[in-house]
């Protein structure tokens, strides 16, 4: 096991931007219930005009106002519930999904942004966790007709659903299809990752924090050369003051871009790390870690060299008392 500082960078961002504003003068604007002309002086000194024909406006029209209270588009969905919160465990279990009503989710196993080729979730078919896994969901919302159902696959992959959809859409679930018309809305996506420990380790704990960093498939290049998409979580110390690895109460739990950071360190058997903490969107994702102020740009330092692990504290100290930001 190996013992890493992190720091925070914060990042200073200046936008400049220009505001434009496009000018003309109108010299006439008043429609009424004759023919209006409206009138455009150019810098040039000519003029262009337009005329507006009058047209006849219903008695019981209200002008600003649609007169329409409801809602004439599907409104976005909320993220997916998970049954269980992410975290470590030892014995499988299954995850149920829920979201609103006509709504249906889909989600992935890979890491992948689910969209509507991804797994259909059905509430007779729970996704089966055995193991490590991440579990990425999202639901969609449908305008039109109530569909009717078909039997969708179980098990983890899911499988082809089947049945026929109401108007504008086909495919259907246990819990029955709400395809109807217009484009499906999707919500945003939530992401769980589930940690499967072995029994030799499920019993440790440290008077330290705990970090775990999953990379699955993306495993970040030797040299640093680029950031790879891993999950990053970290446990932080119970009221007595111990971090257990068998827990489902995380301080952080999170997607990050992360790289093997340094130059010369990266001979040392001992790595650092650069954690870019994003969101589900890839945004960045701005957090207080450890009671540290929120930051998305994050380093897990290794002193590998520097034994005393005094080295950057004197430094820091030295530049806080000379007034400069440390």
């Amino acid at each position: 096991m190996s013992f890493y500082f992190l720091r925070g960078f914060p990042q200073l961002l200046i936008g400049i931007c220009s505001l434009l504003f496009l000018n003309t003068q109108a010299a006439a604007f008043a429609p009424s219930h004759t023919e209006t002309q409206i009138f455009f002086d150019k810098s040039s000194g000519s003029a262009a005009s337009d005329s507006i024909a009058p047209a006849g406006l219903p008695s019981d029209a209200t002008y600003g106002n649609t007169g329409f209270s409801g809602s004439t588009a599907a409104e976005t969905p909320d993220a997916p519930e998970f049954s269980h919160p992410a975290g470590t465990f030892t014995d499988p279990f299954n995850l149920h999904l829920s979201a609103g009503a006509d709504t249906e989710i889909y989600y992935t196993t890979d890491g992948s942004t689910p969209g509507l080729s991804s797994t259909r979730y059905s509430d007779g078919n729970p996704i089966p966790i055995n193991g490590t896994r991440i579990i990425r969901a999202r639901a969609f919302r449908v305008n039109g007709d109530e569909g009717t159902g078909g039997d969708s696959g179980g098990g983890d992959g899911g499988g082809d659903s089947g049945g026929s959809g109401g108007s504008g859409g086909s495919g259907g679930s246990d819990s029955g299809g709400v395809r109807g018309t217009g484009d499906p809305v999707p919500g945003p996506v939530s992401t769980k990752i589930y940690s499967r420990l072995h029994p030799d380790v499920a019993g440790f704990s440290s008077d330290l924090p705990l970090v775990i960093v999953h990379q699955f498939d993306n495993v970040m290049h030797p040299r640093g050369d680029y950031r790879s998409t891993v999950y990053f979580s970290v446990i932080d110390r119970e009221e007595d003051g111990r971090a257990r690895l068998l827990s489902n109460d995380l301080h952080l739990h999170s997607r990050s871009e992360s790289n093997y950071r340094g130059s010369s360190s990266l001979q040392f058997p001992k790595k650092q790390f650069g954690v870019r903490l994003i969101d589900d969107d890839g945004e960045n994702r701005n957090e207080p870690i450890l009671g540290m102020p929120s930051e998305n740009n994050w380093i897990m330092y290794a002193p590998y060299d520097d034994k005393t692990l005094m080295r950057n504290a004197i430094a820091y100290q030295l530049s806080s008392d000379m007034g400069r930001y440390a």
